[in-house]
């Protein structure tokens, strides 16, 4: 949310302190950070990762689906999620 608010540093901080890590809920965090600053693409990385991991909480793109659908990557992340085109 910092991005947005304009504070593009705190942001970038905010985001190496996660970007690395391998925690549970990590890939989650980090495509909704991205998806509050509206970097689809980036979130859909983030989405896909955390399906590859089998992460519960990989069901979140559903919820957002109306932000993601948009984007020609969305098939495949769906497909991925054995949901219907």
């Amino acid at each position: 949310m910092a991005r947005r608010c304009g504070d593009a540093r705190r942001a970038a901080q905010a985001l190496e302190q996660f970007k690395d890590r391998d925690a549970p809920g990590t890939a989650i965090g980090l495509a909704i950070f991205h998806l509050a600053s509206l970097e689809i693409d980036a979130a859909l990385d983030w989405f896909a990762n955390a399906i590859e991991r089998r992460d519960p909480m990989a069901m979140v793109p559903v919820a957002f689906r109306r932000f993601c659908a948009s984007s020609p990557r969305w098939p495949t992340i769906a497909k991925m999620m054995n949901l219907p085109d």
